[in-house]
């Protein structure tokens, strides 16, 4: 997952430096930012056993915050920004995971997918586009989509990696006469859209189902270019 973000901060570095060799016209506008917000959504923990589903605890609430860093590539003309961006999302639930399951011995733990306790962490790192189709002088509504990568570590358990996808508005607040602007934005994410797996138990078959939050973030953003 490392050597993810190293690529994505080189990149940036990269791109920054090329776009200000002497003698060049500035062809991009690039913007960096960090900030953070909350994060809510849920998680399906299902085992199955001889056929039949011993427990599903159909969308197991989870909640927390997040931290988030972005750059934005701008190009003239055109109302459309590259994104890449990291978020490191700590969330966690109020369902005791370490009971056991209705007329069975078995934890609901027992699922490698849920936690011993009740944490579960994602660092998501990707890239995406945000469309803006009124980009005024001072507000810049947008609606954004996003592929990335989310490396998803339950407490106490293995962590594992699956693809997802993003989606959602924000807007982008840029007070005149100060070199940086407030990015407020809303995404429905979807964690393990693909990669996913069921795991075979001892005493039952563990199913990897849905994984899907709101975040919600609200970042300084500052001209780099």
């Amino acid at each position: 997952m490392k050597k993810y973000v190293l690529v994505l901060l080189t990149a940036s570095v990269a791109i920054s430096a090329s776009a200000q060799i002497p003698g060049l016209p500035q062809l991009l506008t690039i913007e960096g930012g960090i900030g953070g917000g909350l994060s809510s959504g849920g998680q399906d923990f299902a085992l199955v056993g001889n056929g039949v589903n011993f427990n599903s605890l159909t969308n197991a609430p989870l909640s927390g915050l997040n931290v988030s860093g972005k750059l934005k590539i701008m190009p003239p003309l055109i109302p459309l920004r590259i994104v890449g961006f990291v978020n490191y999302n700590l969330l966690s639930t109020n369902t005791n995971t370490s009971t056991t399951i209705p007329n069975t011995s078995i934890p609901i733990n027992t699922n490698p997918f849920a936690p011993t306790g009740s944490r579960v962490n994602v660092l998501n790192v990707g890239a995406g586009v945000e469309f803006s189709p009124l980009p005024l002088p001072i507000i810049t509504p947008y609606v954004a989509l996003d592929f990335g990568l989310y490396n998803i570590t339950p407490e106490n358990k293995s962590s594992y990696t699956r693809y997802g996808l993003g989606a959602g508005i924000g807007i982008e607040f840029s007070p005149p006469l100060i070199p940086l602007s407030f990015d407020i934005e809303g995404k429905y994410r979807l964690a393990n859209l693909t990669g996913r797996e069921n795991i075979t138990l001892s005493n039952a078959t563990a199913q990897e189902n849905s994984f899907n939050f709101f975040q919600l973030s609200v970042l300084l953003m500052f001209k780099l270019l």
